[in-house]
């Protein structure tokens, strides 16, 4: 993810400085004393405007708007420029957004690089926002968000819309409450079209009625690091996002019996998952592989506690492949089992490697159906205090099924093993 964002700056920063029509400063500023009359003398710091829309009109493109003191700015609305609007800290710019609005702020232009900072979003009614359009319809149009301190609430739709092809938005310490007064919003985040893909760092999302960040886009990369996603219906929900990367994250659901941490699906990409230094709780399931999708999933120093299923690859006829690799992890006290690689008539197929981690306390430490090659290895592991602590359920096929790779510890299990336990020689 981060490679691409790096891409996309240095195209904006490479962007001639040239004005659009009827914008010459580059710099601008709005205050509450202000007057949008100041158009004419390039909202001066001495001869602030009144409003974002009136300061960008005469806003060169790569430069900024910086508010001068705390109120309500209006929306900017379409932004087609590269632009900076700045709140500093401990000023509060306030942006509502009517009914029947589209969004607050929408970016559509050409290849640019728009940065919103500081900003406070409130819905009236209005859908979404922020939203990135593509207007021009241009296939290389890669335009960037970046969107830094910003607190977005209440909107019905989404925190942030994309849909604009090779588009992408980074969320630096933001927080998008999805809760309304009435209904929740539907996303913090979407990506319906944007192959740049989404970044949240050191931010927050809830109450999201469908997802907290919800890419339904091939290739488009999703990344959270050091964030917090609580109390949305599923956390990540992605379709052949070809990566996903989440680490040092929170991820806590608003119930254990409906949705999931993470939701993988999709039938065309491989899409590769790594998991590290993270929390996922009280969901149904904390990961989730849908049927059909192409899944390698990397988990690294993580907690699954408290799930419906810690890790659940689905069930019926899913010809889904999946290759799992967990270390140092702990997966605990799930209400069904801690792991279920494929239930019983399932036709996946599955390899999976577990290191120095433990299964404990579910009614199944860790399930295994699918079809032909699947398997389940240990090494370093605890399996301890659960119904069973190994339980398969073949039925397609032939099967490897438990490799014991050494060093595995089984205790306070109603029974260690359902099934076939093979000991192999540590690899």
């Amino acid at each position: 993810m981060r490679p691409t964002l790096t891409q996309l700056l240095l195209l904006a920063l490479a962007l001639p400085l040239c004005a659009a029509a009827g914008a010459s400063a580059p710099r601008t500023f709005v205050s509450t004393g202000g007057s949008d009359s100041n158009t004419g003398a390039n909202c001066a710091p001495t001869a602030p405007c009144r409003s974002f829309a009136a300061a960008l009109s005469v806003t060169a493109s790569g430069g900024e708007v910086v508010v001068l003191d705390s109120g309500g700015y209006g929306p900017p609305g379409t932004i087609t420029q590269s632009v900076t609007i700045t709140a500093p800290e401990g000023v509060y710019a306030g942006i509502s957004v009517p009914a029947m609005s589209t969004a607050g702020v929408i970016v559509d232009g050409v290849s640019i690089l728009v940065t919103l900072r500081g900003l406070t979003f409130e819905s009236q009614g209005g859908a979404d926002a922020i939203r990135i359009n593509n207007s021009s319809g241009l296939n290389n149009n890669v335009s960037a968000l970046v969107v830094e301190r910003c607190f977005i609430h209440g909107f019905p739709e989404s925190g942030i819309y994309v849909n604009s092809l090779q588009s992408g938005v980074s969320v630096y310490d933001s927080t998008i409450d999805a809760t309304g007064t009435s209904s929740n919003g539907i996303d913090g985040i979407t990506l319906v079209s944007g192959g740049g893909g989404v970044g949240v760092y050191r931010s927050v999302i809830t109450g999201a009625s469908r997802a907290g960040i919800y890419a339904a886009v091939i290739q488009a990369p999703v990344e959270v690091t050091d964030s917090l996603l609580s109390g949305n219906a599923t956390a990540i929900a992605t379709t052949d996002a070809g990566k996903v990367t989440v680490s040092g994250s929170r991820i806590h659901g608003p119930s254990v019996t409906a949705g999931s941490g993470i939701n993988l699906g999709g039938t065309i990409a491989t899409t590769a998952v790594n998991i590290s230094g993270t929390v996922i709780s009280d969901y149904a399931a904390g990961v989730l592989v849908a049927p059909n999708a192409t899944i390698k999933l990397a988990i690294k120093g993580s907690t699954f506690s408290s799930n419906g299923y810690g890790i659940n690859t689905g069930s019926g006829s899913s010809f889904a492949a999946i290759d799992l690799d967990v270390s140092d992890s702990v997966i605990a006290d799930s209400t069904i089992a801690n792991v279920a690689l494929g239930a019983s008539g399932s036709t996946l197929a599955t390899s999976a490697v577990f290191a120095r981690s433990s299964l404990t306390g579910s009614p199944i430490g860790a399930s295994l159906g699918g079809g032909s090659g699947s398997a389940l290895a240990f090494s370093g592991c605890l399996i301890a205090n659960n119904g069973t602590g190994l339980q398969t359920a073949i039925t397609f096929g032939a099967s490897q099924g438990f490799l014991s790779l050494g060093n595995n510890i089984f205790v306070g299990n109603g029974t260690d093993v359902s099934g076939t336990l093979t000991r192999s020689m540590p690899r």
